[in-house]
């Protein structure tokens, strides 16, 4: 029976060592920080994509799209695409700031009092991950 339960303990240690080697992709996108000011005469909202390649391989081809909603029911709504860069290296971080004004151009979703954003990152075509973030006044 000891001889069973080792043979179980080793096969479980290494099956779990080969996980951890062969991890998938390191997330990319790190954070979404949202600023959204209303008053005083600067009525307007930035939402900044922080992206990081922690990874050991640079992302080729990338694409950041950004994207919101109203509810947790409303279909997303693109509002952002950055394609400005041929790759991001390992080690490399990167911002991409969306600036929306309520003199010029302002989606109605980010007026509301609460509304999700939703940042992706594609490498030639794929996508490579996605961050969620809702925002509540």
């Amino acid at each position: 029976m000891k001889n069973f339960f080792m043979l179980g303990l080793t096969a479980s240690l290494l099956f779990m060592m080969a996980g951890f080697v062969s991890a998938g992709p390191a997330n990319l996108i790190q954070e979404i920080v949202i600023s959204k000011n209303l008053s005083d005469g600067i009525d307007g909202v930035n939402i900044r994509v922080n992206v990081a390649n922690d990874g050991p391989q640079a992302v080729q081809n990338p694409t950041v799209t950004l994207w919101v909603r109203d509810t947790m029911q409303s279909d997303w709504k693109l509002i952002k695409e950055w394609s400005n860069h041929d790759t991001i290296s390992p080690d490399h971080r990167l911002s991409h700031d969306y600036f929306a004004n309520a003199e010029g151009m302002i989606e109605p979703e980010l007026m509301a009092k609460s509304f999700e954003v939703k940042a992706e990152i594609w490498e030639n075509g794929k996508l490579r991950d996605s961050f969620t973030k809702m925002h509540r006044q």
